[in-house]
């Protein structure tokens, strides 16, 4: 939770759904509140399939009073290893992009702080485990541009976070383009994400 400079509040946690350990769904949900607590908006993300489990941890403001949520992920089934994602809103809620990390050769990613840099990128530190049984922890800081891309060469032909080429006229999806991948992302919103007047998402299409 952080207190902002007109004294509203941004909040960040957790919430879960489970009917069994295997298809345990929690996503993290982000808050945004007045002075007296009341809310104006709450969004939330990840925990989509049956099994993965999204955590928020932390929230930065960024320059244009919208903010990016740090969270890590893991999924119960398979073999994935905690992931890092930093997901971006607008001053409204409404998402910009997402991106998702790994620390190269480590079984678990963990992220624990996020900063807004004064050029506009973000600063998220953390630390990362290695082996199995006996467990070697390492501490890590990762810089990122204001897209949330590593690198200049990274972000290639992405020197906007929603390029009108990715735009598919869905508002029941999040539009980004992967620099790694060159390539346009089309992410579903959650369930029940507002996506007109008095209408939301419903199974990837907007709906009354």
């Amino acid at each position: 939770v952080d207190v902002l400079a007109d004294d509203s509040v941004i909040a960040i946690g957790s919430g879960q759904l489970s009917t069994s350990p295997m298809a345990t769904k929690q996503k993290s949900i982000v808050a945004y509140l007045k002075s007296d607590l009341t809310k104006v908006w709450q969004t939330g993300y990840g925990g989509v399939k049956p099994g993965e489990i999204t955590a928020g941890v932390a929230l930065a403001q960024a320059a244009d009073g919208g903010f990016a949520a740090l969270s890590h992920e893991i999924e119960v089934v398979g073999s994935a290893p905690y992931r890092i994602r930093l997901r971006r809103f607008d001053k409204k809620g409404e998402g910009m992009w997402s991106q998702l990390y790994t620390i190269k050769g480590a079984s678990e990613s963990h992220g624990y702080s996020l900063k807004a840099t004064k050029g506009g990128g973000w600063l998220i530190a953390g630390s990362t485990a290695t082996g199995s049984k006996n467990k070697e922890f390492s501490s890590w800081l990762l810089r990122l541009d204001a897209w949330g891309h590593e690198s200049c060469a990274a972000a290639g032909v992405c020197a906007d976070p929603k390029p009108p080429g990715c735009d598919d006229g869905n508002p029941c999806t999040l539009d980004v383009c992967d620099p790694l991948k060159k390539g346009c992302i089309h992410e579903p919103q959650n369930e029940g994400s507002p996506c007109a007047a008095g209408q939301t998402c419903k199974q990837g299409t907007c709906k009354k």
